[in-house]
């Protein structure tokens, strides 16, 4: 289904390609009907992310008590990297508890 105009039927595949960060292959496709492209990777939480298996790592140093200033040392990011990245974890928490 396209994201853009949630229209099943017109929609092609398109490919794959890898993905730099893990050499994972993603699969693309084509809408006919909007004309525009998409990948299975595009409304996936960690999109446009460099470093996804970050996200873990920060997750479990925040659970074992540490600050979000210490992960950051302790995993050589900036504090600014953590700050998102757990106002993602409480997003998508807070969306959870809605169903």
């Amino acid at each position: 289904m396209c994201p853009f105009c949630e229209k099943s039927q017109f929609t092609i595949k398109r490919g794959t390609y890898k993905r730099y960060s893990d050499n994972k292959k993603i699969s693309r496709y084509h809408c006919k009907s909007c004309n525009k492209s998409f990948s299975d990777q595009t409304l996936s939480s960690d999109y446009r992310l460099r470093k996804r298996d970050l996200g873990k790592k920060i997750l479990k140093l925040i659970n074992e008590g540490i600050s979000q200033r210490g992960c950051a040392r302790i995993l050589g990011v900036n504090k600014k990297t953590v700050s998102s990245r757990v106002k993602c974890f409480s997003g998508l928490l807070d969306q959870q508890k809605h169903f």
